[in-house]
């Protein structure tokens, strides 16, 4: 699973670095930022066992990659920030396989936890054009993650992000206004103990600005 990861990542870095693109790397064609909140409670999740919800900030970089007649694809760098609080709802799920310590585990999770995430996730969006300004969007990513508290489900330090969205894209004459929803799911891919992992559905809202390009370019 963690070789697959890395793999997925590398490759999606390798087919930005060419053709035309690797001379447009430097220069994305647009910069955008999204807020947005998650919550573990809502579908396709709710998992009884733990509570889990987050407020987020992403930075947006664009690199588009093929156009079609109706449609189209491009690369996006999210660098993301999430403030998540999490909560062990059941203290049976904390057994004697997480140490001889588990006792106090178990009464250190039942508490509310917060804690930082920092994620660098790089996917490929898929865009379709329902009008003349609007378009509808899919999109997948994932990258390296890092949190600095640990939960029942994820110790602390490096994992992964991986990210899948709807939405809808309105392009006005200075902006372009990103609505999504999303699901996340967290994990270290076994590196270490525990890996069951953090989900939550989200709720995204961004805009997008164009970046002018020089005359001389």
């Amino acid at each position: 699973m963690l070789l697959k990861k890395i793999f997925i990542i590398f490759s999606l870095v390798g087919i930005l670095n060419q053709g035309p693109l690797k001379a447009q790397l430097k220069a994305p064609s647009h910069l955008g930022i999204v807020i947005g909140y998650g919550n573990q409670s809502l579908f396709p999740f709710n998992n009884e066992v733990y509570n889990l919800s987050t407020r987020f900030v992403k930075a947006q970089m664009i690199w588009p990659f093929k156009n079609y007649q109706k449609s189209s694809l491009e690369f996006v760098f999210e660098p993301s920030y999430y403030r998540t609080e999490h909560q062990l709802n059941d203290p049976e799920f904390v057994q004697n396989n997480y140490g001889e310590d588990y006792l106090e585990l178990k009464e250190e999770f039942i508490k509310i936890k917060q804690f930082n995430e920092i994620s660098l996730n790089l996917g490929i969006r898929y865009l379709y054009n329902l009008g003349n300004r609007l378009r509808a969007s899919v999109l997948i990513s994932l990258g390296p993650t890092y949190h600095d508290k640990r939960t029942e489900r994820l110790a602390k330090g490096m994992a992964f992000s991986d990210v899948g969205a709807i939405g809808l894209m309105y392009r006005t004459e200075k902006i372009i206004i990103d609505s999504r929803v999303s699901v996340r799911h967290v994990s270290n891919a076994s590196i270490k103990f525990p890996n069951s992992g953090h989900n939550s559905t989200n709720f995204e809202l961004g805009f997008i600005f164009p970046i002018k390009k020089n005359d001389k370019e």
